[in-house]
């Protein structure tokens, strides 16, 4: 039985491809950009998010059901903690119990021209996992999407074609990536030729940090050489810093500057390539 590790599934979304669809975040990646808004998502391992304001002994109250957590002396897993203190960071599923979830909202996808799409973390980690779900979504005539980073094996890449009907490209051309980085270029430029290939929609997608402004001449380069003539920015918050605390994670704050943003916007346009700025 296939098990896929899923972070979470979110409905009613708009940002990921036509229509209104169903998100599904998977666990794992295979960057670790610092400026992750889904930093629970990074590891494929089961972990886990520690509540340290549900805990009773950071508050200064003594209970009998405490003194049995392993936290205080005790053999009782902090798992089973009744205030919540530590909770799983993903649910596992079997290829036909995440069908059937996702099969809920069918009447939605039709109605709107939407469907599901894979997120993550990086989804084409669990392409292989995911081929009996993929296949009852594609019988269906569901519109499937993936948002990735493509940094990841080619059989993983050209496993997804199959079922593709759009790809969101996530571009890493921060300089904190791989902006200088030649091989990540080429090697993307492969990719890309090859989904296009197949007549796979693509949608690119860039979050904005304060240095691609900085270095706009060598983005916007790249961006030609990728044949990119239109793409989605999404500028940096830091909405994400609880969960790096509940996952005992150093929380670097990269939020953007609006002006920065709002001027590489502008310089972007003027080379030519159509800007969508995301507010999400």
């Amino acid at each position: 039985m296939n098990i896929i590790r899923v972070v979470s599934i979110q409905r009613g979304c708009v940002y990921d491809g036509p229509g209104i669809r169903t998100t599904v975040f998977l666990k794992g990646c295979t960057l670790h950009c610092p400026w992750c808004c889904n930093p629970e998502a990074v590891s494929i391992e089961t972990d886990f998010f520690f509540y340290e304001d549900k805990c009773l002994i950071n508050k200064g109250i003594e209970s009998k059901m405490c003194a049995q957590c392993n936290r205080c002396g005790g053999v009782k897993s902090t798992l089973l903690c009744p205030f919540k203190y530590t909770e799983p960071t993903s649910k596992e599923y079997s290829s036909d119990a995440l069908s059937d979830e996702l099969l809920k909202d069918n009447d939605l996808y039709t109605s709107s021209l939407g469907g599901v799409t894979f997120s993550g973390g990086e989804p084409l980690l669990w392409i292989h996992e995911l081929v009996p779900t993929l296949e009852r979504l594609k019988i269906r005539n569901i519109d499937i999407a993936f948002e990735t980073t493509l940094q990841i094996s080619k059989d993983n890449v050209e496993k997804s074609f199959a079922y593709a009907k759009l790809m969101i490209i996530d571009l890493k051309l921060q300089p904190e990536m791989f902006l200088e980085s030649e091989n990540y270029i080429r090697s993307m430029k492969l990719h890309l030729d090859k989904i296009k290939s197949k007549k796979i929609d693509v949608i690119y997608r860039l979050v904005f940090v304060n240095s691609v402004y900085t270095n706009y001449k060598l983005v916007i380069n790249r961006l030609q050489y990728l044949n990119v003539n239109s793409i989605e920015l999404l500028k940096c918050h830091n909405l994400a810093h609880k969960k790096y605390q509940y996952l005992g994670i150093t929380n670097i704050d990269y939020t953007a500057d609006e002006n920065k943003f709002f001027q590489f916007i502008n310089l972007i346009q003027k080379s030519g390539i159509n800007v969508n700025p995301l507010s999400i």
